[in-house]
């Protein structure tokens, strides 16, 4: 794996979004996808980070409620690549970037 810096320049293609996908159960698995229908784009690297997919499921409390848990299957690390001035960055897998000599 490849080990960028802080503010290199990059390639890249396949950001990843965050998104519940509901089989119809109390469980719901929460996972970062990747877009595969955007174009390569340029920017630059701002910073790294964990990511994790797993299930979050609806726990039952004693009293009115509950809360939702969160059970980690998955840890990857995904960079963060900023690509213009006006929308927010995006994370990207490390095997979906290409430096910019």
């Amino acid at each position: 794996m490849t080990d960028f810096q802080l503010g290199q320049r990059v390639r890249f293609t396949n950001p990843m979004y965050r998104a519940l996908r509901d089989r119809g159960t109390p469980n719901v698995m929460k996972a970062w996808i990747p877009r595969t229908d955007l174009p390569q784009q340029e920017g630059i690297i701002i910073g790294r980070r964990q990511l994790v997919n797993g299930k979050r499921y609806w726990e039952t409390g004693d009293g009115d409620g509950g809360w939702y848990e969160f059970d980690p299957k998955e840890r990857f690390t995904a960079y963060l690549i900023a690509y213009t001035m006006h929308n927010k960055p995006v994370p990207v897998l490390p095997e979906h970037i290409e430096a910019i000599p």
